[in-house]
Parts: C-alpha cells; structure tokens; sequence
C-alpha cells in the first residue's frame, strides 16, 4: 500500500514487483481489506 500513497499506478508497481499489473490490483485490493479489518477490530476493542 506505500507505493499507491505516492501515487503509483499499478502498473508502475508490478515493474518494481516483479508482477504483472492484475496481481498487483489484488495485492492492494487484498492489503487494503486487512487493513480495514484491523482497523475495525481495533475499534470493537
């Protein structure tokens, strides 16, 4: 999730990955999911 604060697109972070653009989508699509989910836990505590 750093890369996309500093305004990459995913195609620019699938280059620094390794990865194609698709799986980079789904890293941060999965990143953000968790990070919702702590944050929510978090709150409930």
């Amino acid at each position: 999730m750093t890369l996309t604060l500093v305004d990459m697109k995913p195609s620019e972070i699938a280059d620094i990955l390794g990865c194609t653009p698709a799986q980079a989508r789904a890293n941060l699509a999965h990143a953000r999911r968790a990070l919702r989910n702590a944050i929510r836990m978090d709150k409930e505590a």
